[in-house]
């Protein structure tokens, strides 16, 4: 938390709570779509503001007025987000009374000649359908879905498959949630994104993901959400990336591209892992 003297102002509405200060800014910290919170009576009460519910916060000379503006916990700088520089949160929430989540972010910047705090919301975004879940990665918030095509489908066949639901397109998996997401809502077997640098093709040499390109643009340079099946990814003319299951263990591993199901097997490829940016109001 940021604490200083100011006061709020051009705001909408917020919540009273009736805590001391030290307690406001600790329910402030612990409270996921908290941005603000203010006295004027330390010791009495204060006032909470949700992301987007305040715009301006005018400084004051007078130390009973109050004011915490959280910023993220991956902040780690040693200097205030003053003169300019740019402090920021966001709010990551669950539905109460669906499976879905949402994402708001803010930023504040402090216009040292005005005197003013200014934030600036994102206003809140959820993800295209409720069949997408969504995942907080270090890019940003990324929703990933799998669906199912009733045919058996190439990879080309998989993406396209992906872009008829709301753009989407065939998603990596960035982290360990992810993957246990997949792994419990995807059939058998299901095209995901990764395709074979050109550059790699027909090379053994080239090792692991650091052989691959991925249209998912929020993945992490160093994903932790694949789970590979023994001696893969091999490099031998397999130049995409699937999910299979083999010995009753769903893992992920390269194939040819124009295949349409697992080798040895005779279930096809009919799902798709598909993955896309959270829209503004789809919640």
């Amino acid at each position: 938390m940021i604490v200083t003297n100011g006061t709020p102002f051009n705001f909408q509405n917020y919540s009273i709570l009736f805590l001391s200060w030290d307690e406001c800014l600790a329910h402030c910290l612990k409270t996921d779509n908290c941005m603000v919170v203010y006295t004027d009576r330390p010791g009495y009460f204060c006032q909470f503001f949700k992301i987007g519910n305040l715009r301006l916060v005018k400084r004051s000379n007078n130390t009973a007025m109050r004011i915490g503006f959280k910023i993220r916990e991956n902040n780690r700088s040693a200097v205030c987000p003053v003169d300019d520089t740019k402090g920021e949160g966001y709010s990551f929430d669950d539905y109460s009374h669906r499976t879905q989540r949402y994402y708001n972010s803010y930023t504040f910047i402090d216009r040292e000649k005005t005197e003013l705090w200014m934030f600036t919301s994102s206003g809140r975004h959820g993800c295209p359908t409720v069949f997408h879940k969504m995942f907080m990665r270090p890019a940003g918030p990324w929703c990933i879905g799998t669906w199912g095509a009733r045919s058996c489908l190439t990879h080309s066949e998989a993406v396209a498959h992906c872009a008829s639901v709301k753009n989407s397109v065939l998603s990596g998996l960035d982290s360990l949630d992810e993957w246990n997401f997949v792994n419990a809502v995807s059939s058998s077997s299901a095209w995901m994104g990764g395709t074979r640098k050109e550059s790699c093709i027909g090379k053994t040499t080239c090792k692991g993901l650091n052989a691959f390109d991925f249209v998912d643009p929020t993945l992490s340079k160093n994903p932790t959400g694949f789970s590979w099946h023994s001696q893969k990814p091999n490099g031998k003319g397999e130049d995409c990336l699937v999910i299979t299951t083999r010995n009753g263990k769903k893992r992920i591993e390269d194939i040819l591209c124009t295949s349409t199901s697992p080798p040895g097997c005779t279930k096809c490829f009919e799902d798709v892992v598909c993955g896309a940016y959270p829209l503004l109001g789809a919640f």
